[in-house]
């Protein structure tokens, strides 16, 4: 940047310019003083004055004083005045107001400021001046005719250099004017005045200052951004203007700095002002030279492919300047894009051609490749089909001659570069088709081979084999199957077959419960759902059901006779459980699980008839015929043979009818050996009801006797007896019981385990009257010498005790000592009754009871 110095200009050094207003005295000075500061203010007189002298300081802050003279004036004076206008007064060629021929110079109500330096009244000579900060150097006018603003000081009017008309002169006095204005009318005057026409900064004198100014000018390329001057104003640092001019001549008519963007060189030029400042002008230059462009070369496209159309071969570049052209030969170019059709390298060229504001680039090349399609799927699936080929040509050679040809075809393709992908996937989809086409016959030919469906494994193997054909097959392939609808309704039916085949299978051992049933149930509605022609492709499976139903219906009726019961219903049920049982075949009979329940509950039904049948076989009346009736022995004995649970299952009335039959019999029976008795002195032998399993020959033989040791032949133990009991116990009465049986015609004594174990004897006996029945217990001394204290039931009221014992031997009643110690003769503790029960099924015989009586000494 060129800076260029301050300028200054040289003036006489003054304290104070006169600026007299003496009409003639003064104006060569005025005018000194205008060509002195270059100005054009112009003094005009009034037509009528007086002398009038005096002028304008300015201190070094600016501030402005004055100081004026009137002579020669006879007038009174109320004062000075100065007056500021906005319209310029009117004059003539001898610098007279035009349109003021008195004193009265111009109109007071033009006036819109207006400034007292005095209030003094007098006359003759008036002297008067403003200080810098006298309050009279104020804005003051409060004439209801201005529009002027009050409060500014004449330096701010001055400072602001607009373009102000002044009047200065004394005021003419008038008591009537009073302080507060000009005032019109003929009385108010101004006197003498002297008027000066241009800004007041232009009438005032000032004292201009230097500037410091510096200019920058612009050397650079071309960027495409506005360039300029730049001008740097340190003195003043503000308050300053700049204005500026392109041509070397003339008035600076821009305000903005102006600027430029293509290449070339340019002059500024510039003045700066200031108030207070002498103006000051320069120049700058700006220089912008062409640029290399900034570009992005072109890029050559990757993979291009032949297409059988025109392709670009490269990217487009781009520049920020001149023009991008391209060229396949070298030496023709253009903006357009090069191209190309057929596979092969190209070079491209591409180069930048300048302009006004860029340099151009020399030619740069690059090359490209338009490449073949590829084909690698269509030699793929060449080389699978003519392994495909060759794997059917002997098994199906009609179809392997078909699919040939297609190879051909696809394999010119293959051999041309110069194919679009359209083309090449043509042929390798031409290629596919007849592939799948093969595969598709082959399938067809599978399905067709399985004909009729049998549930035969040459069947089943049929249909795998074209099962796993057509699911080697992709989707496409499968689609162009014809017969696929055969292959599903083959194996649909196969596995209808073969699932009932499972089902069947699935009953596994026939069991009678709910599961089996299921079992047999499913397999047989599944069998049933077949139709007659798809049954009669397995018989086997309906002989296989039947067996199973079959079983099972038999397992069903034994397993659903339940607990046996004496009725006609289940003798029906039984007859139709052996009538099934009976018409399986032995093979089958041998899967009947529960067959020995079904023994087992016809052994049971056939005792219970058996005893019925027997009991119905007695005699309602009967007769006397010997120890034993033997319609009732059979019965009982049928009876006795049953078990518990049997029993239960015999009818009530023909359990009465049998128990009224002993009875009846029994009374015969006592009828009998009752005459008998009256025939005997010995005993009477009393036959009574025994129990099962006593043989008829056992007889009972019942001794009672006293303790006076009298019976030698039955030689009861009474000393044993009375050796056990308590002094405070005797032996009331004594009886012993034993077993006899007649044994190769002698009598042998029996034990009770010999005869039957478990049987047990219910013995009544009758207490004598004598006893003391309120206190007594029965005890019985076993063969084994024990004395045993015995349970017993007692009725007081027929005075028989009765005692359930598996045990025989002495028996006896035992009293306190109070009571006889001994029995009295001829008292008999009588049997009433001696019963037997067995658990174990045996006969029924008869009891032989003899009664003994004891002798005296």
């Amino acid at each position: 940047m060129r800076t260029i110095g301050t300028q200054k200009k040289q003036y006489s050094k003054k304290t104070l310019i006169a600026f007299g207003l003496s009409f003639g005295l003064v104006f060569s000075q005025v005018f000194a003083i205008n060509i002195y500061r270059k100005q054009t203010a112009i003094k005009v007189d009034a037509a009528d004055y007086s002398g009038v002298s005096g002028g304008f300081t300015r201190a070094a802050d600016g501030t402005v004083s004055a100081s004026f003279q009137v002579t020669n004036n006879g007038l009174d004076m109320k004062g000075w005045l100065l007056c500021l206008f906005e319209s310029k007064p009117s004059i003539d060629s001898s610098n007279k107001l035009t349109n003021s021929n008195d004193a009265h110079p111009y109109s007071y109500s033009a006036c819109k400021h207006y400034f007292f330096a005095s209030n003094t009244s007098q006359t003759g000579s008036i002297t008067v001046s403003w200080s810098g900060t006298s309050g009279d150097q104020k804005d003051n006018w409060t004439s209801s005719t201005s529009t002027g603003a009050s409060g500014k000081t004449l330096k701010d009017y001055i400072n602001n250099g607009t373009n102000w008309h002044l009047i200065i002169g004394p005021r003419h006095y008038n008591t009537s004017w009073g302080d507060s204005g000009i005032g019109a009318g003929s009385n108010g005057y101004w006197e003498n005045c002297d008027y000066y026409v241009g800004a007041l900064n232009e009438v005032f004198p000032s004292e201009d200052k230097d500037m410091t100014v510096s200019v920058q000018s612009y050397n650079g390329t071309y960027t495409g951004t506005n360039r300029s001057i730049t001008v740097n104003v340190s003195q003043p640092s503000s308050g300053y203007t700049i204005k500026y001019r392109t041509a070397s001549s003339g008035s600076y008519n821009l305000i903005t700095n102006p600027t430029y963007k293509d290449v070339g060189n340019y002059t500024v030029y510039f003045q700066v002002t200031a108030s207070g400042y002498k103006a000051y002008s320069g120049s700058g230059t700006v220089k912008i030279s062409k640029a290399n462009p900034t570009y992005t070369a072109p890029k050559g496209k990757i993979g291009l492919k032949y297409t059988s159309e025109n392709q670009n071969l490269i990217e487009a570049g781009s520049t920020n300047g001149g023009t991008l052209l391209y060229s396949l030969d070298g030496s023709s170019y253009s903006t357009a894009i090069p191209q190309k059709k057929l596979v092969g390298t190209y070079t491209v060229y591409y180069k930048i051609e300048g302009n006004n504001n860029y340099n151009g680039v020399s030619a740069k090349s690059l090359s490209v490749s338009i490449y073949p399609n590829d084909k690698t799927a269509l030699e793929d699936s060449i080389l699978q089909a003519n392994e495909y080929v060759s794997s059917i040509s002997t098994s199906y050679p009609e179809i392997a001659s078909v699919f040939n040809t297609a190879i051909e075809v696809a394999t010119e393709v293959y051999e041309d570069d110069n194919k679009t992908v359209f083309e090449i996937a043509e042929a390798r989809s031409q290629l596919i088709n007849s592939y799948d086409s093969a595969h598709a016959q082959i399938a067809d030919i599978l399905i067709d081979k399985i004909g009729e469906v049998r549930y035969t494994d040459s069947c089943l193997e049929d249909i795998i084999n074209a099962e796993n054909a057509y699911q080697s097959l992709t989707d496409e392939q499968k689609a162009l199957v014809s017969d696929y609808n055969d292959l599903v309704a083959a194996r649909n039916l196969y596995d209808r077959l073969n699932s009932i085949s499972e089902t069947i299978g699935a009953i596994g051992e026939v069991t009678y419960d709910e599961d089996c049933l299921d079992r047999i149930m499913a397999a047989k509605a599944a069998f049933e759902g077949l139709s007659k022609e798809e049954q009669a492709l397995v018989p086997t499976l309906y002989n296989e059901l039947k067996f199973a139903e079959d079983i099972y219906n038999v397992l069903k009726l034994i397993s659903e006779l339940g607990e046996v019961e004496y009725s006609s219903e289940y003798q029906n049920a039984l007859e139709e459980a052996r009538n099934a049982y009976d018409a399986l075949d032995s093979n089958e009979q041998g899967f009947i699980s529960n067959y020995q329940e079904l023994l087992d509950k016809e052994r049971i039904y056939e005792n219970v008839d058996n005893f019925v049948n027997l009991v119905n076989n007695i005699s309602e009346d009967l007769e006397y015929v010997g120890t034993h009736n033997p319609e009732i022995d059979k019965a009982r004995k049928a009876y006795d043979s049953l078990s518990p649970s049997e029993k239960l299952l015999v009818p009530e009335p023909s359990y009465n009818a049998l128990t009224t039959a002993e009875e009846e019999y029994k009374e015969l029976k006592v009828e009998h050996e009752r005459k008998e008795i009256e025939d005997r002195e010995a005993g009477v032998a009393i036959a009574i009801e025994g129990g099962s399993g006593i043989p008829d020959t056992v007889s009972i033989d019942i001794n009672s006797s006293s303790n006076n040791n009298q019976n030698v032949k039955d030689n009861i133990d009474y000393q044993t007896i009375e050796s056990m009991i308590v002094e405070e116990e005797a032996i009331s009465s004594i009886c012993e019981i034993k077993f006899y049986q007649e044994v190769e015609g002698q009598t042998v004594e029996v034990s009770l385990s010999d005869i039957e174990e478990g049987l047990t004897l219910v013995i009544k006996l009758d207490v004598p009257t004598d006893v003391d029945d309120s206190n007594f217990k029965i005890v019985l001394l076993d063969e084994d010498n024990n004395l045993i204290e015995m349970s017993y039931d007692y009725d007081p009221d027929t005075r028989v005790a009765t005692i359930f014992t598996d045990k025989v031997g002495t028996f006896a009643i035992i009293t306190p000592s109070s009571e006889p110690t001994v029995a009295k003769e001829g008292i008999d503790w009588a049997i009433i009754l001696a019963l037997g029960s067995v658990i174990a099924i045996g006969g029924v015989g008869y009891l032989s009871i003899k009664n003994k009586k004891n002798k005296e000494d």
